[in-house]
């Protein structure tokens, strides 16, 4: 009888390693050499007697098998006789008296006189289970010898037994990594008969992948992924492996490997059905997806796109990448969009790679037509392009200004590319803004026929020389759009003042009948209606403190700024005339704003509320994580709640058009510099503290960067 160490001794003396060990000396030693000498003339069965007394539990034992098998040479009997026994050994499983180790049963709580049977026989599925191991063990390591001693295509009928019964052996866990070892050595030498063992080591594969979350099992899936091709997918009888390589696509290990998004590239080109059904889960996961996760997907995505051909091609393209280019422009939310346009970085890192920008804007091409999505391109392009660059003959990219450029080859390549067609007289313009992709239509004609490079210089915002205005110039300033938001801000203004104004005057006509709650919930409602009325037109200021304070933000041209303000005026100023109209005689009161107390009590109370107010508008209506359907709302129930408790004591203006129209038409200036000046301030500092705010989450760096209030003049 010999034990592992006796095993490991004798092999290192028949092997290439006698000369450097000494002759044995000892009895045993020399008993054990002597064994060791006869080991090639002894039968199969006492080979595997000895080896059962082995634990395969232990890598050393292992170790130990792998090499007494590999040293067999081929002029030993056992090279044509011992994977003969194992393969019979194996078959013998088939017949009533060998029956494969299955499930354990599940046992009750009640006693039973077959107790002693039920143990018995849980004993000899025990004793199954560990000789089919060392089999199979010993299978895999007489494939793998090194000098191709052992015949696998004899050993290949007891191999696909094994496959076959895989599921018998769920509760024997190394068990099925040893069958799965060994059908996996087949497919990876290439030897024959391998397309028939992978039905079952596949799933298992997959399955083991997703339970432990390990590299290595990931590796091995992605190195058979070859195997996945001899599946017919249409099949409804491997709808198990449909479902768990659908799985894969959402697990975290395979979306943080190399190995697994390689993977998951791959399984886009197997079949129709299951690539439709990977990309409706990958749109799934896009609504909340980190981003991380987006990131991923980009790049299988493009792996996936580079490695499918014909009507698969089609359908990713035409149909899935389509949508995505639809709902980054589309999306009913900023954070959807920008999630979709995530995605789509994969695609826009890789835009040098040979095709895929004439892809990205084939595919860009319908949407480029449409007028709104032009408009806003062009507005986000004004607003976020800065390039610092300059170029031979233009001004500084980000300019108001739009000069003509000679020479088309010259014109500034903004974020991507600039693609012309000459056809339509018309530039395109893309800008890519890390993984987000902006396409814009703009009108590149200029005054003097030629085709014209668009400069754009935020930074300058004086008008043109009259001497080389355009048309097109000239509707910057003077366009149709802006006259509209001009009308806006007019009516507007003028129902916000007549609303709360004629409030005032009802109730200092008719015995206090609206009361103060009444009249706040009328400035608070007047409000919010105009917000979601005139909103999307204007931007729906009616008050020039909050434009200033807009413009000192850098959120509002300043060059609209006194066309917005005398707007503001005049609205106020008609809504008081028609008030007067309304009430003369006796009924003939002041509806403006009056200080109740000191100056400076009314001073200190305006700048607070108009704080509070700007505040509350720079919140909801310019950042981008509120819920903007709400600004309306919100604004007006800040408004309602400063006129309850300010109105008593300063009148509640908050703003220099409501108090200057009343006093312009009645001629009442008292303390009229109160309600210039405090509101100005407060909403100044309301919205410069809510910046503060707004940039709390980035490094003091991106701040200063950003925010031009920490910026020190040169």
């Amino acid at each position: 009888m010999w034990n592992l160490n006796s095993l490991a001794t004798l092999w290192l003396r028949r092997s290439g390693a006698r000369e450097a060990l000494p002759p044995p000396s000892s009895a045993i030693e020399k008993r054990q050499y002597h064994h060791s000498s006869s080991l090639q003339n002894s039968s199969p069965q006492e080979f595997l007697s000895s080896a059962t007394k082995l634990d395969l539990k232990a890598k050393s034992s292992k170790c130990t098998l792998k090499s007494l098998i590999h040293s067999i040479p081929s002029s030993s009997p056992l090279s044509s006789s011992l994977h003969t026994f194992i393969s019979d050994s194996i078959l013998s499983f088939r017949n009533p008296t060998h029956s494969p180790p299955s499930k354990k049963p599940r046992r009750s709580g009640r006693k039973s006189n077959k107790d002693g049977e039920d143990d018995f026989d849980l004993h000899k599925q025990q004793i199954s289970a560990e000789k089919l191991h060392l089999l199979a063990h010993v299978a895999f390591l007489c494939v793998s010898h090194p000098k191709k001693v052992f015949s696998p295509l004899d050993l290949l009928p007891s191999v696909q037994l094994l496959h076959d019964n895989l599921v018998f052996f769920e509760s024997d866990s190394s068990l099925l990594l040893e069958i799965s070892n060994l059908c996996e050595l087949y497919w990876k030498e290439n030897l024959q008969g391998r397309e028939m063992l992978i039905s079952q080591s596949l799933p298992f594969l997959v399955s083991r992948s997703l339970t432990l979350k390990k590299k290595v099992d990931v590796h091995r899936v992605y190195a058979l992924r070859e195997a996945f091709t001899l599946f017919d997918f249409e099949d409804e009888s491997i709808e198990d492996l449909k479902m768990l390589l659908i799985r894969t696509v959402i697990a975290p290990i395979y979306l943080k490997t190399e190995d697994g998004r390689k993977f998951l590239g791959f399984i886009f080109g197997l079949s129709m059905q299951l690539m439709k059904e990977a990309l409706a889960m990958i749109k799934s996961q896009i609504a909340f997806g980190r981003k991380s996760v987006l990131e991923a997907y980009g790049v299988i995505l493009f792996r996936a796109c580079k490695g499918i051909d014909g009507v698969l091609k089609e359908e990713f393209e035409d149909g899935f990448l389509q949508s995505l280019i639809e709902g980054s422009i589309y999306a009913n939310s900023r954070v959807l969009a920008a999630s979709v346009r995530r995605v789509l970085g994969g695609f826009v890192s890789q835009r040098i790679t040979d095709g895929v920008e004439n892809l990205l804007f084939r595919l860009a091409e319908p949407e480029l037509s449409s007028p709104t999505v032009c408009k806003d391109a062009t507005r986000k392009m004004m607003r976020a392009a800065t390039v610092t660059g300059k170029h031979k003959g233009e001004s500084k990219l980000g300019d108001w200004r739009m000069q003509g450029v000679k020479d088309s080859s010259k014109v500034p390549r903004l974020g991507d590319s600039v693609v012309r067609s000459s056809s339509a007289g018309k530039d395109c313009l893309k800008l890519g803004f890390r993984s987000r992709t902006v396409m814009a239509e703009i009108d590149g004609t200029i005054g003097n026929g030629n085709h014209g490079g668009v400069v754009l210089d935020i930074k300058d915002d004086r008008p043109p020389p009259s001497s080389n205005l355009t048309k097109e110039d000239s509707d910057l300033y003077f366009s149709v759009p802006f006259m509209q938001k001009l009308v806006a801000e007019i009516v507007g203004t003028y129902f916000l003042i007549f609303a709360g104004c004629s409030s005032v005057a009802v109730n200092l006509n008719f015995e206090k009948v609206v009361t103060l709650p009444g009249i706040s919930i009328v400035w608070g409602l007047a409000v919010m209606v105009l917000v979601y009325s005139l909103g999307h037109i204007s931007g729906a200021h009616f008050n020039p403190a909050v434009t200033l304070a807009f413009a000192t933000c850098k959120r509002f041209p300043w060059k609209q700024v006194p066309a917005y303000v005398a707007c503001q005026v005049i609205g106020s100023t008609l809504a008081a005339g028609t008030i007067r109209l309304i009430f003369q005689g006796k009924q003939d009161h002041f509806t403006g704003t009056l200080p109740a107390g000191s100056d400076l009590q009314s001073f200190v109370v305006e700048f607070i509320i108009t704080f509070y107010l700007m505040f509350v508008i720079s919140g909801v209506a310019t950042d981008n994580r509120a819920i903007g359907e709400l600004a309306g709302l919100a604004v007006g129930s800040t408004v309602l709640l400063n006129v309850m408790f300010a109105g008593p004591i300063s009148g509640a203006s908050m703003n220099p058009a409501r108090s200057l129209g009343p006093a312009i038409v009645s001629h009442e200036y008292r303390g009229i510099w109160i309600y210039m000046v405090a509101p100005v301030l407060g909403a100044q500092a309301g919205a410069w503290v809510y910046n503060l705010i707004r940039y709390t989450d980035k490094p003091l760096r991106e701040i200063t960067k950003s925010a031009s209030f920490l910026k020190s003049k040169a």
